[in-house]
């Protein structure tokens, strides 16, 4: 593990340098702030399930995130893009259907080589998407499959935010077991010695996450995600982040097409699509950013939630929206 760690700590820091991903306090210092975090206190091992994180700029725009991602994170490129928003607090779903959704999900993003892409909060629609995931690899750990699933959320609104600084955690548990595989590296692989060795930011680099007490205003980040984009503008405000996720997702569409011409480029476009799930106001200017950036969207909606959308005249944009762009609900019914 410390030999992987270190490696992939290595992508990040190069990619964060070479692009330049800058932080928001030092705009012309590149940020400091990425690595890995894990879930609980204990001490970390074979067994540990690690998330990569970073915080950025609000102002990083879309292209050097995704190169980022190629480069610093090195995701597998995908032949889907699966974007899902949706309910938090108004998020009110049947047992039922979330197995239904929660089965169909994973289905298709294993199958279409997916990546999946979220808000990164461990609350309603998101949550269900995690705990869809923890499933699917609890079921598959012998094989250790696992599907990229991205979030792209906000620093000031993300919990606990305090635990993912650059400073290095001295009372932590979780070099204790990096540091005891470094040792067995050591003794039983001597020729790969120099590319175990780690620099002091190697070594902690990997964070303790665990919120204990909620906070007003804030969320915590959902555990089973793989990766996380944390954009930062100083506020706590998370649907300042809306653009910039839709032109992310815009862009990704994009891989693999930079040496392409104009015309090939068209005809080769990964494919998106945007998967609503519920939800109220916020999830409803989501939706809208895809619409404006050409991506389709799915509805899967209960019956009392277009009633809800109708009672407050929310659903006026969207269907002006689907009269120009790829629009469908789909309509389950819990019998």
């Amino acid at each position: 593990m410390a030999t992987e760690i270190a490696q992939r700590m290595r992508f990040v820091k190069q990619a964060v340098d070479a692009l330049p991903i800058r932080s928001y306090n030092l705009p012309d210092v590149a940020t400091q702030q990425y690595g890995f975090m894990k879930y609980d206190e204990n001490e970390l091992d074979s067994n540990t399930r690690l998330s990569q994180y970073i915080r950025l700029n609000l102002e990083t725009n879309a292209e050097t995130v995704v190169k980022f991602m190629q480069q610093g994170w090195r995701l597998p490129t995908p032949d889907l893009i699966i974007s899902i928003t949706g309910g938090a607090k108004q998020f009110d779903m049947s047992a039922r259907l979330r197995k239904i959704f929660q089965r169909g999900l994973v289905a298709a993003a294993v199958t279409t080589n997916a990546w999946l892409i979220t808000a990164g909060t461990n609350t309603g629609v998101v949550k269900e998407v995690g705990e869809a995931l923890n499933n699917y690899r609890y079921k598959n750990r012998k094989h250790g499959l696992d599907v990229p699933c991205i979030g792209i959320g906000s620093w000031g609104y993300t919990a606990g935010n305090e635990q993912l600084d650059d400073q290095p955690n001295l009372n932590s548990t979780n070099m204790s077991g990096l540091k005891s595989t470094r040792s067995f590296t050591r003794q039983n692989q001597n020729q790969t010695l120099h590319a175990v060795r780690m620099d002091i930011a190697d070594e902690y680099c990997v964070k303790n996450y665990v919120v204990k007490e909620k906070k007003k205003k804030q969320c915590d980040l959902e555990p089973n995600h793989t990766h996380f984009l944390l954009f930062d503008d100083g506020l706590v405000k998370p649907e300042n982040v809306l653009p910039l996720r839709a032109e992310i997702e815009k862009y990704s569409r994009k891989i693999n097409t930079d040496t392409k011409t104009e015309e090939a480029t068209a005809e080769t476009l990964l494919p998106i699509v945007m998967v609503l799930v519920e939800g109220g106001p916020s999830s409803i200017k989501t939706i809208c950013q895809a619409l404006e950036s050409n991506t389709p969207v799915v509805v899967i909606k209960q019956w009392n939630i277009r009633k809800y959308w109708f009672k407050r005249r929310r659903l006026v944009r969207l269907q002006e929206a689907s009269q120009k762009h790829d629009f469908d609900f789909l309509k389950f019914r819990d019998n």
